[in-house]
């Protein structure tokens, strides 16, 4: 397995955007190869030039050892695929192929450049799935932030509270957060 740079994607003509919510691979390298039956939008032309510059202007960041990649790419230079990788924002990192030859690469997942592959991604195909998690994240955030503010606790007991109908005074069961409660209710179906 070597190192790769995006900058180092030649010219493309084509770019298969593959949704990988429901993909379950053995390993890291293999999620574009069990993606046959995933959701698979193919584009040309603008499209296809626009997210492959933005794959080549992906900076450097250090990557987790997570992998939980909302959407894949396989770039084209005619019918041939000639590089093709997972991304996972939350890990910062790809793991893919460019020819066969296994790479990985870490970037910065939070910078404008990642955020602005991550919603073209989004508007080519919409992947459900994923926009859900980011909307659980953000409310997991929210809620800690709560935590840890002045009289958190007693906030989040409000809230939790209010979620469930119950009385002042009453608390979750031993060894349930407040946090975990409210989520569930907020998010009932959520995995």
């Amino acid at each position: 397995m070597r190192a790769y740079l995006p900058t180092s994607l030649p010219p493309v003509t084509a770019v298969d955007v593959v949704v990988l919510s429901s993909v379950e691979p053995d390993n890291l390298y293999e999620f574009m190869h069990f993606a046959s039956d995933a959701p698979t939008t193919r584009i040309e032309g603008k499209d296809a030039r626009w997210v492959a510059h933005l794959w080549r202007r992906l900076p450097f960041g250090d990557i987790a050892k997570c992998h939980v990649p909302p959407y894949g790419l396989r770039f084209f230079f005619e019918d041939n695929v000639i590089c093709q990788g997972s991304i996972c924002w939350g890990c910062n990192n790809i793991y893919g192929d460019v020819v066969g030859d296994p790479f990985t690469c870490g970037f910065d997942a939070g910078s404008a450049v990642s955020g602005a592959l991550l919603a073209e991604l989004q508007r080519i195909a919409p992947n459900d799935h994923y926009r859900r998690q980011v909307q659980i994240s953000r409310r997991a955030a929210e809620l800690r932030e709560i935590m840890q503010s002045p009289y958190g606790m007693e906030k989040l007991m409000k809230i939790w509270r209010e979620h469930y109908n119950i009385p002042d005074g009453l608390f979750p069961p031993t060894g349930v957060t407040p946090e975990s409660q409210i989520l569930r209710k907020e998010f009932p179906d959520a995995e």
